[in-house]
Formats: structure tokens, sequence, C-alpha cells
């Protein structure tokens, strides 16, 4: 049993220089297929953040909060600081 996918098909673009209307109807049409509410949600976040383009950068507010470990992590710790040195062993 094979599981068929919808098959999209693309809508062409105004000319250039033209000034673009709103689309009087559907944007993408399915083919084939009957997709969920959450794939179609998928493929328009997908649609949506292709379309913005290279110029705009995405938002990073994730890494600039990151948590950071402030515990001991003795799996990073080297095994051997040197010859002359002491380390008290964990």
């Amino acid at each position: 049993m094979s599981i068929q996918r919808p098959a999209l098909v693309p809508v062409p673009d105004p000319a250039p220089g033209s000034v673009a209307e709103p689309a009087a109807g559907p944007l993408f049409r399915i083919e084939r297929g009957c997709p969920s509410p959450e794939e179609l949600a998928a493929l328009t976040a997908v649609l949506m953040a292709v379309t913005a383009g290279p110029g705009v950068a995405p938002d990073d507010t994730a890494r600039k909060h990151q948590v950071v470990a402030l515990w001991r992590r003795p799996e990073r710790v080297t095994g051997f600081d040197g010859p002359r040195t002491w380390r008290a062993a964990a």
C-alpha cells in the first residue's frame, strides 16, 4: 500500500514591472490526495518562508536566551593537566 502525496501546481508570477493585484482565487491547488490541516499548515509555512527571500534574517531569539549549564561537566574535563600539577580526583 503506497501513500499518494498531493501534487502542487504553482501559480505563475506576474510579469516584471507590473503591479501585482490581490489574488482572486487560491494561490495553490491540491491535485491529488487529501492533506490534513497540519500538512496544509506546514506547506503554507514553507511557502511563506521561501517567498520571504534571502534578505530576511531569521528570528534568532532562541540563541540569545540559551541556558548555560553552570554545574560541573566531567565529560569536558581533560584527563591530564601536566606532569607537575596536582588535581583532586572526583
